[in-house]
């Protein structure tokens, strides 16, 4: 009995595409778990970053008084790969202008309890994977709390009782 060999052959080349298709699957799984593993890192540095950030924040907010001007940099005893900076600034407050139609209703106009607030800034920094990431945060605060370089000074040379 004599064989066609016509199809000879194309089972290897059956099974040579079935491992093709196959591998650009695997592959397409492999990068799609390693790019969830790299989102969810970069997740949780965000998550440590916010805690560090309000820890920081709120040591500075806890200070009766702040001088204006300060600022600082360090790291984080429990966590190396985070550092932080932080500034205390003061913050003028605009005056909105008041309507033509309304200021015959003033005899004299209005005035802002504070004409300034203070402004506390604190930057957290740290790297992945040799890129750098931030997280900046700020918060306001009176500006009885924030003494000025000349208020420093002055009390700098009032002699201690």
């Amino acid at each position: 009995m004599i064989r066609a060999r016509r199809n000879e052959g194309w089972v290897l080349i059956e099974t040579l595409v079935a491992m093709v298709l196959l591998s650009v699957g695997v592959m397409a799984i492999n990068r799609a778990l390693v790019e969830a593993l790299r989102t969810r890192a970069i997740a949780k540095d965000y998550t440590v970053a916010r805690f560090l950030l309000d820890e920081k924040m709120g040591e500075l907010e806890m200070q009766p008084v702040v001088n204006e001007g300060d600022s600082g940099a360090g790291a984080f005893k429990d966590q190396e790969r985070f550092s932080y900076s932080w500034s205390v600034a003061r913050v003028d407050l605009p005056t909105p202008p008041i309507p033509a139609e309304l200021q015959q209703l003033f005899v004299e106009p209005p005035t802002l309890p504070e004409p300034n607030l203070g402004r506390i800034s604190v930057t957290i920094k740290w790297t992945r994977a040799g890129r750098e990431f931030d997280a900046t945060g700020e918060t306001l605060i009176s500006a009885q709390r924030i003494l000025t370089l000349e208020e420093k000074n002055a009390l700098a040379q009032t002699p201690a009782k």
